[in-house]
């Protein structure tokens, strides 16, 4: 008899359980000229090879915009960044089988606007401007060294200052509206490198020599965040004027001819470091020597039917003026010799005439450019001080003004009434007097009148 033997093969099979899908966290909405998402990525990249984010314009949908993603980061490009939408994302893993969705994140309220940050010495300064949404409480500000925001404070005004900053550290920031406990989408991030700043130059010695101009400095010995690279040089004729920059110097001089004779030039040194941080500037002078400039700042100060009085500003002390020469009406009528007083008394007027002034000064190179001129006609003075006061009596109101100076020899004031201050008629004075005061006795009561006040001397008022 034959024997069969059976051989039985077992086979095992083993399962193993996969896990779920990496489920989102850390979604961030930024709205920067467009809609962008970033959330977390997982730490094994197994259980998301991609994404897919979801967009609706209520809470809990329906979805008006379902995408892909194969990255931690979404650009909705169809976006209205002026509508409110939510967004939520789900990780997709290698069998592609779909994760949690994420809490939902809205765009709104609307975030801050044109966020900037400004460096300073340890620390930088937020400044933006108010979210569209006028209802928004307070803002979310939030700061970065390169590992994720953080939130470093809330506040309902539109500017921050985050101090105790490491210098030449650099810190990205953003700011997200909030309104009703519900934060927004997150503003532009910006980002500012506080420093201390290079030091100015501690002093410069100046010499003008046949028109050449020669400067030298020092530099402070204090050193800033970062090393001097350079310093800039500014040229104008007027103080605190730095548009024009002749050079930039590497070393501790300069020196140029200076364009025109006898201007007063005004210089600025600002110290540049590697990083082109500019210290304040210092500033100093160097006349050329030559004919004295036009003087400026010409004004009358008094003017009546007696006299007229006029100023003027002096000419900078570098020009060495010996004296200023008053012109009226095309001729030399004085000559000041005393360069400080740059004033100018003149008695000898002529009641309804007109005169036109302009000053010129002089030096050892001889008489500069005249100023502008300053034209005037010869009056009394308007008279100061006008009052109008109700009287105790019915239609009756006490005008006051303050008489004028005796040297006018005033001959009367004239008043004019008006019942609004543009329909006055100067035909023929309303009430005449010969000393300062009169009183209105024929006032309606209950009428707003107007009143004004001239002072009459020969036949000109």
């Amino acid at each position: 008899m034959r024997k069969i033997f059976l051989t039985v093969l077992l086979v095992s099979v083993s399962v193993y359980a996969m896990a779920a899908p990496y489920a989102v966290t850390g979604l961030s909405v930024y709205n920067c000229g467009g809609i962008k998402l970033v959330w977390d990525a997982p730490s094994d990249t197994s259980t998301a090879v991609s994404y897919v984010v979801n967009r609706s314009v209520v809470s809990a949908g329906p979805y008006d915009l379902t995408a892909t993603a194969s990255a931690n980061n979404y650009y909705d490009a169809s976006a209205d960044t002026t509508l409110a939408y939510y967004y939520t994302v789900k990780s997709v893993d290698f069998t592609g089988v779909t994760g949690a969705a994420s809490a939902a994140k809205s765009t709104l309220p609307a975030s801050p606007e044109n966020l900037q940050a400004v460096p300073y010495n340890s620390k930088n300064m937020l400044l933006w401007q108010p979210s569209s949404d006028s209802a928004v409480e307070e803002y979310n500000i939030y700061r970065s060294t390169g590992f994720g925001f953080k939130l470093i404070n809330t506040t309902g005004e539109t500017q921050y200052t985050d101090e105790n900053l490491a210098n030449g550290t650099l810190y990205w920031y953003t700011a997200a509206s909030v309104k009703n406990s519900a934060e927004g989408a997150f503003a532009c991030s910006v980002s500012a490198k506080p420093f201390i700043p290079p030091f100015p130059v501690s002093g410069a010695g100046v010499s003008v020599s046949a028109g050449e101009l020669n400067a030298e400095w020092t530099s402070s010995g204090l050193q800033g965040t970062y090393e001097i690279d350079s310093y800039k040089i500014f040229r104008s004729t007027s103080y605190g004027d730095e548009s024009f920059s002749p050079a930039s110097v590497t070393y501790t001089s300069y020196s140029e001819t200076l364009p025109i004779a006898g201007q007063l030039y005004y210089y600025a040194i600002r110290t540049i470091d590697t990083q082109g941080n500019s210290s304040p500037a210092y500033w100093f002078s160097a006349y050329n020597p030559g004919l004295p400039s036009a003087p400026t700042g010409i004004t009358v100060t008094t003017a009546n039917a007696a006299r007229i009085n006029i100023v003027w500003q002096a000419n900078p002390a570098d020009e060495n003026i010996t004296a200023y020469q008053v012109i009226r009406d095309a001729a030399v009528i004085a000559v000041k010799a005393t360069p400080t007083a740059a004033s100018y008394e003149d008695m000898d007027v002529v009641l309804g005439n007109t005169y036109s002034y302009y000053i010129q000064a002089i030096n050892s190179f001889g008489t500069g450019a005249g100023s502008s001129a300053v034209t005037l006609t010869v009056m009394p003075a308007s008279p100061a001080g006008v009052t109008a006061m109700a009287g105790s009596l019915p239609g009756e109101v006490f005008l006051n003004w303050t008489d004028n100076n005796e040297e006018e020899n005033i001959q009367a004031y004239n008043i004019y009434r008006a019942t609004s201050a543009d329909t006055f008629n100067y035909t023929s004075p309303y009430i005449s007097t010969g000393t300062a005061g009169a009183i209105d006795a024929a006032a309606v009561t209950g009428t707003p009148y107007f009143y004004r006040v001239s002072a009459l001397t020969q036949t000109a008022y």
